[in-house]
């Protein structure tokens, strides 16, 4: 080998070697970023069980809030119901009063 072509040889090392220095630092660079947009996902995954969490516990408030009203109205419309029989008893029994006082007010 002559002279020039162990220069040449030795230019194209060095040259491979900047290449190869530069793909190492972007790919450092590249890990860096990646790590860092892991940690900041992971914080995110943290806040999102948090929200979930706390979400999950306002649906079984609100179920159970639910199952209370259904209950309570359920009672209302049976008190509705008795004060109806009620209120229909008592009109049956203020027309017969009338028919009553009616016959007796005829029979004078």
């Amino acid at each position: 080998m002559t002279f020039e072509e162990m220069e040449k040889w030795a230019e194209r090392h060095e040259q491979w070697a900047k290449r190869m220095d530069e793909r190492h630092e972007a790919l450092a660079q590249s890990l860096e970023i990646l790590t860092r947009d892991v940690h900041e996902m992971q914080a995110s995954i943290h806040d999102l069980k948090s929200v979930a969490e706390t979400t999950t516990k306002g649906v079984q408030t609100l179920k159970s809030v639910a199952e209370t009203t259904t209950k309570d109205v359920q009672t209302l419309k049976t008190i509705a119901e008795n004060a109806l029989e009620s209120i229909t008893a008592l009109a049956r029994i203020a027309q017969h009063h009338e028919r009553r006082i009616t016959d007796l007010e005829g029979s004078q």
